[in-house]
């Protein structure tokens, strides 16, 4: 989705053997205007090249490249026991002689999505008269573990052995943070005069991707949901 938006396609294109980051038509039509591009992205994206005609300033990637491997190889051993129902055997034998729980945390990734924020809001101090700022702000979809202040307030096991009523209390928290992070980004617009003819645009692509709660489990109204 993200490099269908780089380039203005209407759809992912199945047939695309190679996703197009750079170059791409957005940062074409932005170097034909005159601006300059800074970026400021999380996960190892690589929207800066020095290798092309775009004018770059400020190139800010808090993606964990050297962890990638080590996290890709844990989800894959973890969904592994999952299918095989490892975990579901060693949780009755664990429960049986109080023997330690496995916990599954992966969360480098919503660190650097709040990483990344954080020096993009620094950054939108330097504003200047008649800059664009576009902002697609979307933490991973899982674990939740952001407090509505962004502080790290996570202390159990990985979201899917939770009760569905206890994620969504985690989900509508770490929700809360991303909107702790838009009342930063636009105060720090308005505290900057130089800023107040700019063009902002802040996006995020879907709500909860999280299943209704089941029968039986801790009430959590509709208005909860919603929000």
């Amino acid at each position: 989705s993200f490099n269908s938006f780089l380039n203005f396609q209407s759809s992912y294109n199945p047939n695309m053997v190679k996703e197009n980051f750079i170059p791409n038509a957005l940062f074409d039509i932005l170097t034909k205007r005159g601006y300059i591009i800074n970026t400021f992205s999380a996960g190892g994206i690589p929207l800066c090249n020095n290798n092309t005609t775009y004018r770059f300033g400020r190139c800010v990637n808090t993606g964990n490249g050297g962890l990638e491997l080590y996290h890709d190889a844990v989800f894959i051993l973890y969904s592994f026991a999952r299918k095989m129902r490892l975990l579901n055997m060693y949780d009755l034998v664990a429960t049986k002689f109080s023997m330690p729980e496995f916990n599954f945390r992966m969360y480098p990734q919503t660190l650097n999505v709040l990483a990344s924020t954080n020096e993009f809001i620094d950054f939108l101090g330097e504003g200047k008269r008649g800059n664009a700022y576009f902002i697609h702000l979307l933490f991973p979809h899982s674990p939740y573990f952001l407090d509505e202040t962004c502080s790290y307030n996570y202390d159990g096991n990985f979201f899917e052995r939770e009760k569905t009523d206890v994620v969504y209390a985690r989900y509508v928290k770490q929700t809360k943070c991303a909107h702790t992070l838009v009342d930063k980004i636009i105060n720090k617009l308005d505290a900057n005069s130089e800023a107040q003819d700019s063009t902002i645009v802040i996006h995020s692509d879907h709500g909860s991707r999280i299943p209704w709660k089941r029968d039986g489990a801790v009430s959590f109204s509709t208005e909860e949901y919603i929000q």
